[in-house]
């Protein structure tokens, strides 16, 4: 499994994240973590995110974006986690550019 994580995107996606209802932070195997309704849809890890959508979604962001978008598996050798997706980027302001697709998981598990 990866065993670090950007502390910068961790500082950014608290100050986007917290203030959503229902949203609160936590952890998921030992990496920050944010829940709605009680439900983990997005952690930070390794050099980016992750977060849980519909399988369909993920399928459609991973084929518009595939440098950044991949299928998310925490250890290379295991198979890759239904309905979660690994966003990396390099640049922090593309985090912030994604909220619809934060906000669209968090809703996602919520229901």
């Amino acid at each position: 499994m990866m065993d670090s994580f950007r502390q910068e995107i961790k500082t950014l996606l608290d100050d986007l994240l917290l203030g959503m209802p229902g949203v609160k932070a936590g952890k998921m195997f030992g990496f920050p973590a944010y829940k709605a309704n009680g439900k983990t849809f997005l952690f930070v890890i390794g050099h980016g995110l992750t977060i849980k959508l519909p399988q369909a979604r993920v399928d459609a962001l991973m084929a518009a974006q595939p440098d950044i978008m991949r299928p998310f598996s925490p250890v290379e050798t295991m198979k890759a986690w239904r309905e979660w997706v690994l966003i990396e980027h390099d640049d922090l302001a593309n985090y912030e550019a994604e909220i619809d697709l934060l906000e669209e998981s968090a809703l996602y598990v919520a229901s």
